[in-house]
């Protein structure tokens, strides 16, 4: 038999409970029919466990929803209906809560494309990379300038300079440097500023 009230649910289900350890109990006093304990004994134990796992039932979904959150996994709908009305409000807080963060990543992700719309067309070539010279990004200044289409770390850029990788390595994390490039090769003679990004 299914209940869909949550809280009708403990309470018949601790009634339940309770009338099986008084039977047990007056089984046990009174009686020495052993099967009969013996089969009490494990209607109680399966109540407790059926308990136990209704009651986590909730923690689960909100364990799942956390998790969402931690990996930005705001694809998922979470509902929590058919338990009683003290669950309407956690399940509209849940419903909000994603939908708060569907509107944000949307507003992110559409800012970022600003963004590298707008690094993109920049005169002044622009690169920005990791601690361990993984270059995050790298605008079409930046690639004409050092006439390299495809960079993916700053250890590649040895063949421009042999100097140039050690230079953009030293810099400080958090800070913009201007780093002239004249000479190597006069056509691409230009400016390259570069971001030393943390990890």
């Amino acid at each position: 038999m299914s209940f869909k009230n949550f809280r009708f649910q403990i309470i018949l289900r601790i009634f339940l409970f309770s009338l099986s350890i008084l039977l047990l109990i007056i089984l046990l006093m009174k009686s020495k029919l052993y099967a009969s304990i013996f089969l009490v004994s494990l209607i109680i134990i399966y109540q407790i466990i059926s308990l136990i796992r209704y009651i986590e039932m909730t923690n689960r979904r909100l364990s799942q929803f956390l998790q969402s959150i931690r990996y930005a996994d705001f694809s998922q709908s979470f509902s929590i209906k058919g338990l009683g009305s003290s669950f309407q409000e956690l399940n509209q807080t849940f419903s909000d809560v994603m939908q708060d963060f569907r509107k944000i990543r949307k507003e992110k992700e559409e800012q970022y494309q600003y963004l590298q719309t707008v690094v993109q067309h920049v005169g002044v070539g622009l690169i920005a990379f990791y601690e361990d010279g993984e270059i995050e990004l790298m605008n079409s200044a930046a690639r004409r300038l050092l006439n390299k289409p495809k960079l993916r770390r700053i250890q590649q850029m040895k063949s421009i300079s042999t100097a140039l990788p050690q230079t953009i390595m030293k810099l400080k994390a958090e800070f913009d440097t201007i780093v002239q490039l004249a000479g190597f090769c006069s056509a691409h003679a230009g400016l390259l500023s570069t971001g030393h990004r943390p990890f």
